[in-house]
């Protein structure tokens, strides 16, 4: 009886430690992979970055592009225009440049509305107008998608 109580406690121990396990430091159950952030849209580009001539001639002004810049690691992206889930892909970033992805997701007049959504947490959702240049950015488990004046270029 002795033995079977022993056993009870061991195996009641370790599933508790194996739940403990599956939650990374900040408190994001691995399983999920970070389904729980907040939302930033920002319309505004208040990056400061460098502006370079080269890299904006390179990209057209008639198309929309988007930037997967800092904080995903092996998270699920799915892109959506108008509602349509157009892009499904798996993102990292690079731990130098900090930099991930780039997608061009068509022609800007078509564009409407500009849904991305990590994982399966909420749906980041921007309405679209004149600006082409999108950058996306996982910080302090929040999503920030914001507008970019100028071709974002990492060293």
């Amino acid at each position: 009886m002795k033995k079977l109580l022993h056993f009870k406690f061991v195996i009641i121990l370790l599933a508790s430690f194996l739940t403990h396990c599956q939650h990374d430091n900040n408190g994001f159950n691995q399983m999920d992979n970070r389904v729980q952030y907040d939302v930033e849209i920002k319309y505004s580009d208040y990056s400061n970055r460098s502006k370079s001539e080269h890299f904006n001639s390179l990209f057209a002004k008639d198309s929309l592009y988007l930037f997967v810049e800092v904080g995903f690691k092996n998270d699920l992206l799915s892109v959506y225009i108008n509602g349509d889930q157009v892009i499904r892909d798996t993102v990292s970033t690079e731990d130098q440049s900090g930099y991930a992805e780039y997608y061009t997701l068509g022609k800007l007049q078509d564009v409407k509305q500009l849904g991305v959504r990590i994982n399966n947490g909420k749906l980041a959702l921007m309405e679209i107008s004149h600006k082409n240049l999108l950058i996306l950015n996982f910080r302090d488990e929040k999503l920030i998608l914001s507008v970019l004046d100028n071709v974002p270029f990492y060293d």
